[in-house]
């Protein structure tokens, strides 16, 4: 049984998870290194069920969720969470930040060939 106090850190983690995907430019999520999706172009969640935090990404060739267990580190516009596979044993890692590309956009200030 989930009791109240523990109901609202579960929110809070949740909500704190969800504004900071929500306030990057062009948010990706990674496991283990590898891209698992480009949530600007796929649908996503963070929800409290049955006593824990669920995060959810799908878009028409697959789907993924996650038990989150709590936040690894918050590093500018990089956050990290302890996270488990459904039925998993281990622990990994999920990021969260900005894709490469839109930050190299964002950074990269060499003159096009509308400046020549």
């Amino acid at each position: 049984m989930v009791t109240s106090g523990e109901s609202d850190s579960l929110h809070k983690l949740r909500d704190e998870i969800e504004l900071f995907i929500k306030s990057l430019p062009h948010p990706v999520v990674v496991e283990d290194e590898a891209e698992l999706f480009d949530l600007s172009a796929s649908q996503w969640r963070v929800s409290v069920e049955f006593g824990k935090v669920i995060f959810a990404a799908w878009n028409a060739a697959r789907a993924v969720s996650r038990r989150i267990e709590e936040i690894a580190y918050r590093d500018g516009e990089r956050l990290g969470v302890f996270a488990r596979k459904a039925g998993g044993r281990e622990t990994l890692t999920l990021e969260f930040h900005p894709a490469v590309r839109a930050t190299l956009q964002q950074t990269d200030k060499a003159p096009g060939r509308e400046t020549f």
